[in-house]
């Protein structure tokens, strides 16, 4: 989540106080959706009292799921980069939901960016994909959906890494392994699927 100038939300808002150096919006009370993310925008590279005007923007839950595969190459032959999660004892990808109205794809690179610290411009497209039961979700993530979902999809990526990642405060560490032991230290079945996937197409690169 980059500075910048904010993106309009179609939630309405009403003003609930005023700052002299600012001003500070809220939700009607009709609609109450969770707040996600508290975004801030700066008019100076510093942000002092005087160059500060912050709003709350509501950044609605798309219904879906992100996976993403770090990869690069060691002497020919891919590595795969995976992450120990900050809140659980396990190994994943880079994953996370989308955001309004972005695109599976939109998503994946901003979580991207979000917890690995690289921008990227090239992005393969995989067919894993699985469905992941709403339940897991906090309630405050759930606004808007249907009364009768019950499953969103999780869509999978593979990016190539040509700079270097830069944990997030999501993750602890992270290693580059061989495929079988990446696939060994994962936890979760649509990842290993996603990293068959992708290690079958890049070892058929690799042949032609």
């Amino acid at each position: 989540m980059q500075g910048g100038f904010l993106r309009s939300s179609k939630i309405k808002t009403t003003r609930t106080g005023v700052h002299p150096k600012g001003q500070f919006y809220l939700p009607t009370k009709k609609q109450k959706p969770q707040i996600d993310f508290l975004r801030f925008s700066c008019y100076n590279r510093v942000c002092d009292v005087g160059s500060l005007f912050a709003t709350k923007e509501i950044v609605m839950r798309a219904p879906f799921q992100i996976l993403a595969i770090p990869y690069k190459y060691e002497n020919g032959m891919p590595i795969y980069c995976v992450l120990h999660r900050s809140d659980y004892d396990q190994w994943q990808f880079i994953a996370g939901g989308g955001e309004d109205k972005e695109t599976p794809e939109d998503a994946a690179k901003r979580e991207i960016m979000e917890e690995g610290g690289i921008a990227i411009d090239n992005i393969i497209s995989l067919k894993s994909m699985c469905h992941v039961p709403v339940e897991i979700f906090p309630r405050r993530h759930l606004y808007g959906w249907s009364d009768d979902m019950y499953v969103v999809p999780e869509y999978s990526f593979g990016f190539e890494c040509t700079d270097e990642l830069v944990l997030s405060h999501e993750h602890t560490e992270l290693v580059w392994l061989p495929y079988k032991e990446a696939r060994e230290k994962l936890q979760w079945d649509s990842n290993k699927t996603a990293l068959y996937e992708l290690n079958c197409i890049l070892s058929k690169q690799h042949e032609k």
